[in-house]
C-alpha cells in the first residue's frame, strides 16, 4: 500500500515537518480504510470518498473570546422634550386657559363691533317691518264699514293684530336686550397692545402649535379686542406696563408657580416611555410658559402710590421754602406759576385720566400756594 504521506516534498526542507499538518493533507480515500476497510478495498484510489466516510478533523485553532459589549439604552425623553415635540398634546387649551386665568389683563376677547352693528340693524329692520304691518292693520280697522273696537285688548276681534303684537313684543325684548349689551361693550377699553404681544410670544414659544392656528387668529384683531376684567389704572401705572424695561424690573417679579398650580408642579399626563409602561411626566409651570415673566401687581401699585405721594410732598414743601427765601413778589408769582403748571401736567398725565379732576386738583393746589404767598408777605 502506498504511503498517504508525500515524503518527497519534505526532503526539500531541513526543518522537522509538522506531522499533524501533513496527516491532515493526506488523501481522504486512504484514511477511510480504518473504519470501512471492507468497503474501500474495491474503490479506485483516485475516486472520491463515499457519503459515509468520516471527514478529516482539522486541527483546533485558538480564537480570542469575544469581549462583551454593554449597550447603553437611550435616555427617556424628558417632559420638556415632549412639550417641545407635541405642544398641542401636552400644553393645549389646559395650559392656555390657566395662563389667561392667571392674569386678568390676558383674558381678552373680540368685541365683534362690525358684526354687532349689522345684527342690530337687522333686528331694527325686522321690528320696523312689523311696525309697518301693524300700522296697516290699524288703518283698515278704522274704516267706516268695519265695526271694530280699537279701544280694548281684552275684546280685540282682530286676531291678526293680536298675533302681530305678540311677535313685536318678542322682537322688542330681544332688540332691547341686545342694545343694552352693546352699550356695556362699548364702555370697555381696548386691550393694551403689550398684553396682546405677550400672548403672541407665548404661542411662538410653542412653535405656534399649542393651539390650532385658526382658533388663535382672534389675536390678529388688536383694535377689536377688549379685556374681560378691565382695571382702572392711573396713567403712571399704565406707563409702567407700556414700557418693557419698566415692567420687567426684578423688584416686582412674581413667582407665579403658586398661582398656576397648587403643588408647584404641573402634571402634563402619563407618557409612554417606549417599554409599554407609563411614567408620570411632571414639569414646572415656568416650562409651560417659557417666554412669560409674571410680576406682582400689588407691588407695582404700591410703588406707584409711593412715587405719587413723594411727588405730592415735594410739590407742597419745596414751594414753601422757595417762597420764604424770595423777597420779590414778581419772583414769588413766577415760582407759583411754575409749580401750578407742573401740578396740572402731573395730575393730567400721571395721576388721573379725567381732565376735570386734574383741573380741580390744580385749582386747589394754586389756592394753597396763594396762602403761602400771603403768609410770606405778612
Amino acid at each position: 500500500m502506498d504511503s498517504p504521506v508525500d515524503f518527497s516534498a519534505l526532503a526539500e526542507t531541513d526543518d522537522e515537518p509538522d506531522w499533524l499538518a501533513v496527516a491532515a493533507n493526506a488523501p481522504a480515500g486512504n484514511q477511510g480504510n480504518q473504519g470501512n476497510q471492507g468497503n474501500q478495498g474495491n474503490q479506485d484510489p483516485g475516486s472520491t470518498r463515499s457519503s459515509n466516510a468520516v471527514p478529516p478533523v482539522p486541527p483546533p485553532t485558538m480564537t480570542a473570546a469575544p469581549t462583551a459589549t454593554k449597550s447603553t439604552p437611550d435616555p427617556a425623553p424628558t417632559a420638556a422634550d415632549l412639550i417641545q415635540e407635541k405642544p398641542w398634546k401636552y400644553v393645549g387649551y389646559q395650559a392656555y386657559s390657566d395662563l389667561l386665568a392667571s392674569e386678568p389683563d390676558f383674558f381678552v376677547a373680540r368685541r365683534f363691533r362690525s358684526l354687532n352693528v349689522r345684527v342690530a340693524l337687522r333686528m331694527q329692520d325686522e321690528i320696523s317691518r312689523l311696525e309697518e304691518k301693524l300700522a296697516r292693520i290699524e288703518e283698515e280697522s278704522r274704516q267706516p264699514d268695519k265695526g271694530v273696537d280699537n279701544g280694548t285688548f281684552r275684546k280685540d276681534v282682530v286676531s291678526e293684530r293680536v298675533e302681530l303684537l305678540d311677535k313685536i313684543s318678542t322682537s322688542l325684548y330681544r332688540y332691547n336686550k341686545f342694545i343694552i349689551q352693546q352699550t356695556t361693550l362699548l364702555k370697555y377699553p381696548a386691550a393694551p397692545s403689550w398684553d396682546i404681544t405677550s400672548l403672541k410670544n407665548w404661542h411662538m414659544s410653542h412653535a405656534n402649535e399649542a393651539i390650532h392656528r385658526e382658533e388663535k387668529t382672534y389675536l390678529e384683531y388688536p383694535d377689536d379686542l377688549i379685556p374681560i376684567g378691565p382695571r382702572d389704572k392711573t396713567p403712571l401705572r399704565r406707563g409702567m406696563d407700556k414700557f418693557l424695561f419698566l415692567r420687567t424690573l426684578p423688584f416686582w417679579r412674581d413667582d407665579r408657580s403658586k398661582t398656576l398650580s397648587s403643588g408647584g408642579r404641573r402634571r402634563i399626563g402619563d407618557v409612554e416611555d417606549g417599554t409599554g409602561s407609563s411614567k408620570d411626566a411632571d414639569l414646572p409651570p415656568d416650562a409651560l410658559h417659557p417666554t412669560m415673566s409674571f410680576y406682582n401687581d400689588k407691588v407695582m401699585d404700591h410703588f406707584v402710590s409711593i412715587v405719587t405721594i413723594s411727588i405730592g410732598l415735594v410739590m407742597l414743601v419745596v414751594p414753601i421754602w422757595v417762597l420764604q427765601a424770595l423777597g420779590n413778589a414778581s419772583h414769588k408769582l413766577g415760582v407759583i406759576t411754575a409749580f401750578v403748571l407742573a401740578c396740572l401736567l402731573l395730575t393730567s398725565f400721571a395721576m388721573t385720566s379725567r381732565p376735570l379732576d386734574a383741573l380741580g386738583a390744580t385749582a386747589a393746589y394754586a389756592a394753597v400756594l396763594m396762602v403761602f404767598l400771603q403768609v410770606g408777605a405778612n
